[in-house]
């Protein structure tokens, strides 16, 4: 079996630099294009919200989220570029984050996304994320163990 695309689901987790790692050294083992999408469970700005709200507080909110979103653009490209991967596509969808990867895993061959965390509820976003991205998406999915890093390590020992 070969894969064309991959994407790989970004966020701000401690264990999304392992997820990069495996998805970028998969795509360039397979010559083939990584698609990472920046999906977070992030309560929405709405008209309403940020008319009731100072302008100071909306600005501040706004430039926090675009400052995460420049951080982990920069991650995902620094993965692929380490890995030697060619061929790159960057999306910060708006709207439901769990939509949003649900469709960006169905124009996928391969979808890369982070195990569910253990001590999370079972209505968590991590949890939904991969279920919904396991029974919608119609594409393999590859799970990528929340403690791949310290496994490797402990391995050694």
């Amino acid at each position: 079996m070969t894969y064309r695309s991959m994407f790989v689901h970004v966020d701000d987790s401690a264990a999304c630099a392992e997820r990069l790692s495996v998805a970028a050294r998969l795509a360039r083992a397979y010559n083939a294009e990584l698609m990472g999408a920046y999906l977070v469970p992030a309560g929405s700005m709405t008209p309403f919200t940020s008319a009731v709200l100072p302008s100071d507080v909306v600005q501040e909110r706004l430039r926090t989220a675009g400052d995460a979103q420049s951080a982990a653009e920069a991650r995902f490209r620094a993965a692929a570029a380490d890995a030697g991967v060619a061929s790159l596509v960057w999306h910060a969808p708006a709207g439901d984050p769990v939509d949003a990867a649900v469709l960006h895993a169905r124009y996928a061959d391969l979808a890369v996304i982070g195990q569910p965390l253990r001590d999370e509820p079972t209505k968590g976003f991590s949890t939904t994320l991969a279920n919904a991205v396991l029974m919608s998406s119609g594409r393999p999915v590859l799970f990528v163990p929340s403690r791949a890093g310290s496994a490797r390590s402990d391995s050694g020992s």
